[in-house]
C-alpha cells in the first residue's frame, strides 16, 4: 500500500492526496527539515538535498516550503521542525501506522443459551496506532466495542464489525443472528419468486438487497444491484421492497436480506430446485407374502429438493411409501 505525508510549515497531511496550504509571509531562499535533531531535507536555492534514509523518497515545494515523504515506513514517525529564511517554525508530529487487518468474528453462546457474545479479533500491534471497533447492522452503528451481546430482543438479521484507524479501514464477514431462522422458501428452476421483506411502518427511501451464494457457507454477501449473476433478471418494487428474481437457476439459492432506510430486516432462505421428473413403475410378485410389490421410481437427486411419494387410486390416496403392497385382499 503506497502512503504519501505531506509536511509543511503550517500543515502535515496523511493522504494519497497531496495538499499543502502553507502560507508564507515572504519569498523562501532557504529551507531545512530536521527529523527528531537528525537532517532531513535541506534547500539553499540550488539542489534540493534528501539526506539519510530520505534520500530518493522525498520531494520540496519551493513555493510553500511543504516536504513530501513517499513509500513511509514506521521510521519515519516522530518529530519534524522546520527553518525557513533562517526562522524556525512550529513542530510537527507524525506517526506512520499500518493499514488495519481483516477482523473475524467469534461467537460463543452463555451456558443458559439466552445470549451469544459477538467478539471482533485480530492480531493488532502498537504498529497499527488508535484501533476503533464499531459493529453494525447494514449502514447502522450499534456498538463501539470490541464485543457485542446479542439476545432474543435482537431482531437484526446479522452483524458484521469494523477495524478503524486514523489511515484505513477493514470490515468481517457477515455473521447471521443465531436466534433468527429464516423460512425456507423454494423456487422452480425457470420460474420467477418474489421475496417480500415484510411490513414497512415508514416510507421507503433506499432499498439494498444482498444474497450469499451457499446456504451452508460462510460465503460472501454480494449486493444485488451489482451481481452479475442475476443481470437482467431482477427488479424490485419500490413501494413495498420487494425482489422479484426471473428465470431462476439453481445458483440462485442461497440467502438473501434486504435494507431499508439503512435497516437490515429478516433474512430471506431461497432454494430452487428442479420440477419432478414423471416416475414410472415397476412391478414384481413377492411369493412369500402372496402379493404384487409396486415401486415408484424415478431418476431424483438433491436438486429436486425434498421429494414425496404418494400412491393413489382416483382421488383416495393409499400411501406415501415409495413402494405399494397388493395384496388379493
Amino acid at each position: 500500500m503506497f502512503i504519501t505525508c505531506v509536511l509543511s510549515a503550517l500543515l502535515i497531511v496523511i493522504s494519497q492526496t497531496l495538499l499543502s496550504d502553507a502560507q508564507i509571509s515572504e519569498t523562501i531562499k532557504t529551507v531545512t527539515w530536521k527529523h527528531n535533531t537528525d537532517l532531513a531535507v535541506d534547500w539553499f536555492g540550488q539542489e534540493i538535498i534528501c539526506h539519510r534514509t530520505f534520500e530518493g523518497r522525498c520531494a520540496f515545494d519551493k513555493r510553500s516550503g511543504s516536504l513530501t515523504i513517499n513509500s513511509l515506513t514506521l521510521e519515519d514517525s516522530g518529530s519534524y521542525i522546520v527553518e525557513i529564511n533562517n526562522k524556525v517554525l512550529e513542530k510537527k508530529e507524525l506517526q506512520v501506522i499500518k493499514p488495519v487487518p481483516i477482523p473475524k468474528v467469534s461467537i460463543k453462546c452463555n451456558e443458559e443459551k439466552t445470549s451469544w457474545s459477538l467478539t471482533c479479533e485480530a492480531q493488532v500491534t502498537a504498529g497499527f496506532g488508535p484501533l476503533t471497533y464499531k459493529w453494525k447492522t447494514g449502514d447502522t452503528e450499534l456498538s463501539t466495542d470490541k464485543e457485542l451481546l446479542i439476545t432474543t430482543e435482537n431482531k437484526e438479521s446479522s452483524f458484521f464489525c469494523e477495524l478503524v484507524n486514523p489511515v484505513s479501514r477493514s470490515s468481517s464477514e457477515t455473521v447471521e443472528n443465531p436466534f433468527i431462522s429464516a423460512d425456507l422458501i423454494y423456487g422452480k428452476v425457470g420460474g420467477s419468486i418474489v421475496l417480500n421483506p415484510g411490513q414497512i411502518s415508514e416510507p421507503i427511501e433506499t432499498v439494498k438487497w444482498r444474497h450469499k451464494v451457499d446456504l451452508t457457507s460462510k460465503g460472501t454477501w454480494q449486493d444485488i444491484q451489482s451481481d452479475g449473476q442475476l443481470k437482467g433478471r431482477w427488479d424490485f418494487d419500490e413501494t413495498s421492497g420487494s425482489l422479484t428474481i426471473n428465470s431462476l437457476t439453481l445458483e440462485d439459492s442461497g440467502s438473501y436480506i434486504v435494507e431499508i432506510n439503512n435497516k437490515v430486516l429478516e433474512k430471506k432462505e431461497l432454494q430452487v430446485i428442479k420440477p419432478v421428473p414423471k416416475p414410472t413403475v415397476s412391478m414384481k410378485y413377492n411369493h412369500e407374502k402372496d402379493a404384487w410389490s409396486l415401486t415408484c421410481e424415478a431418476q431424483v437427486t438433491a436438486d429436486f429438493g425434498p421429494v414425496t411419494y404418494k400412491w393413489k387410486t382416483g382421488d383416495t390416496e393409499l400411501s406415501t411409501d415409495k413402494e405399494l403392497l397388493i395384496t388379493t385382499v
